[in-house]
Formats: C-alpha cells, structure tokens, sequence
C-alpha cells in the first residue's frame, strides 16, 4: 500500500452498496464512495477490508458481473484484506461483551479498530 496516503476501511455495506448503486443513500454517499474509488484507481488513497467481507458479498444474490467488480478492487494493490489471525481473533473475543454482538461481526469490528478511518452504513 501507498506510503502516506489517506487509509479507509470499507465495511462489507459499503461495497454493497456501491454494488447495488443504491439509491436510498442520503445525498452526497453514493457520489462519495464513487470518488473514493475513483482516487483508489488514482493511487491517491488506500482501502482495507476484511477478508470476510468478501464471503458476505459473494453468498448474496448478486447480479452477474457484480462479483468481477468486486475482484477488480479488492485485487488493486491499495486495497488491503485483512485476515482473521489470532491477533484480530483475540481483539474480537475482547469486544463480545462491550459491542453485543456475533462473531462474525467482531471479526469484521477488529480489522476496523487498526484502521485510520473506518465506513460503514450499518447502525451504531
């Protein structure tokens, strides 16, 4: 990844929802995440995501072509997947009683406390 440029984590509902281009979003999201993609392409920033999000997208019913969409980005050089290593594991294990909420989550919580700037649409 790039030295010193800005770092995001995109949780698995910001791809989704470039994916599906939704357009219940409030205005600016959308236009918002196509410019991050946009300055990924540029090299001018750098995405993370966990290795998770991945499964969570392609075990959907997603539209044909959409998953080689997602490959494109996720196999760019600035975008980073995590993996569930014990250390991510542990941390995950650590936030069961204060976050509520299931395993798989966690997993995708952890990467997102190591990140710089974290995006999600999923409630808080």
């Amino acid at each position: 990844m790039a030295g010193n440029n800005p770092i995001y984590y995109w949780d698995t509902c910001i791809f989704l929802a470039w994916l599906k281009n939704e357009t219940n979003r409030k205005p600016g999201e959308m236009e918002g995440i196509h410019d991050c993609l946009e300055r990924v392409k540029k090299r001018q920033i750098s995405i993370m995501t966990s290795v998770i999000t991945y499964t969570e997208i392609t075990t959907l019913k997603i539209p044909a072509g959409v998953e080689t969409m997602l490959e494109e980005v996720m196999q760019r050089p600035n975008c980073a997947k995590i993996g569930v290593d014990m250390r991510v594991a542990k941390l995950a294990r650590d936030l069961r009683a204060p976050l509520k909420i299931q395993t798989p989550s966690r997993c995708c919580v952890a990467p997102k406390i190591l990140t710089l700037t974290y995006q999600t649409y999923a409630a808080r």
